[in-house]
């Protein structure tokens, strides 16, 4: 939730400041070293891309706070690019992952776009299509890094992929993680059912993606066999 990855931004955030204080004294030390040089601009822009992603975080906590409490009657909609928003939250979390404790340097989960040129857009509030994204992305994350650290091989992949259909878009979040047991594929959507032993994050969160996705007028399917895993949403454009 946009919570854990303002923490783990800042967190990033102050790694990449200490980094760049032992810079400075580096580049004191050694003033004809260009590497240092080259460093210290590595480690600003890295600053620079986590501040605007905490920013972003602290404005969807505003959104999901004025969801919660609306101000008027009706909920904001607006025309949401699939491609843009998939895209800007698997990137959001992956790189939020990667500041987790669960993230391990030997660890081989890379993450693939095939999305849709000139996708249409639809209808719908985007901060709560977001949160549908993120938590698919969170969940395929968690169960793709417990899979690699007990079989590395293959390396761990999500793919993301998008495409338009008769009256519809379609997103789909796919990963070769642990997979999910057929007995409890049928239990996945209902509130409060979770088996964290088996794909952690599951349970309440895709109740909650399912009530977001069934109030866009769209639906929210899994399929998993041979530990692939496949969430697809899909919405309408009118």
């Amino acid at each position: 939730n946009p919570l854990f990855l303002s923490k783990n931004f800042i967190n990033l955030t102050q790694q990449e400041i200490a980094t760049l204080r032992d810079i400075v004294y580096q580049i004191f030390e050694e003033p004809e070293n260009e590497d240092n040089l080259t460093d210290f601009l590595d480690a600003h822009n890295n600053c620079s891309e986590n501040i605007n992603y905490t920013f972003n975080q602290i404005i969807a906590i505003e959104n999901i706070i004025k969801n919660i409490i609306p101000l008027k009657n009706e909920p904001t909609l607006t025309q949401i690019d699939l491609n843009s928003l998939v895209r800007n939250c698997g990137n959001l979390i992956y790189k939020s992952f990667q500041s987790s404790e669960e993230w391990d340097n030997q660890l081989q989960i890379l993450i693939d776009y095939r999305l849709e040129e000139n996708l249409p857009t639809f209808s719908g509030n985007r901060t709560e299509i977001a949160q549908v994204i993120i938590n698919l992305t969170e969940n395929a994350l968690h169960s793709v890094s417990e899979r690699v650290k007990v079989r590395p091989n293959p390396p761990g992949l999500i793919l993301f992929s998008t495409r338009s259909l008769k009256n519809q878009v379609e997103v789909s979040v796919i990963d070769n993680g642990t997979g999910i047991p057929s007995e409890i594929k049928n239990k996945l959507f209902e509130p409060f059912f979770t088996t964290k032993q088996t794909r952690k994050g599951l349970g309440l969160g895709l109740s909650l993606c399912q009530m977001i996705v069934s109030k866009h007028e769209g639906n929210i399917s899994v399929n998993s066999s041979n530990n692939i895993t496949e969430f697809k949403l899909t919405f309408p454009l009118s």
